[in-house]
């Protein structure tokens, strides 16, 4: 399995393969603290939508704070299914109990503020 590391530069996606065949982790830096990790097929559809997407049939998804041992649950982002990531911790990604990803944080300062308001939706 590959460690990936990502700087916390604002506005900017980041694109990672992992280690099962059909899931690429995406990374969108939402703030110089906050990053969200959304989980996407080969072709880049959400693998939540069971519709279109290439990963059915996978659902043992954990994604973990290595940091502090605890999982991490998902959110609703932008009408996605998402897990909200600080640059302090580092986190891994398992599914049906296979590591498949790792992410170890850096930060970079960035000068630019955004509010977190306009990525949530209300239920």
């Amino acid at each position: 399995m590959s460690e990936n590391k990502i700087l916390y530069v604002e506005g900017e996606t980041k694109d990672f393969d992992t280690d099962h065949e059909n899931i690429r982790v995406k990374i969108e830096v939402l703030n110089e603290d906050v990053a969200r990790v959304f989980l996407v097929d080969k072709n880049d559809i959400p693998i939540d939508d069971l519709e279109r997407s290439s990963c059915q049939g996978i659902e043992n998804v954990v994604f973990m704070n290595v940091t502090t041992k605890n999982k991490v649950s998902t959110v609703l982002v932008e009408n996605r299914k998402s897990y909200l990531i600080t640059w302090i911790n580092s986190y891994e990604l398992s599914v049906d109990g296979r590591r498949i990803f790792k992410l170890n944080q850096q930060k970079k300062q960035s000068s630019v503020e955004i509010s977190l308001a306009r990525y949530f939706q209300k239920k």
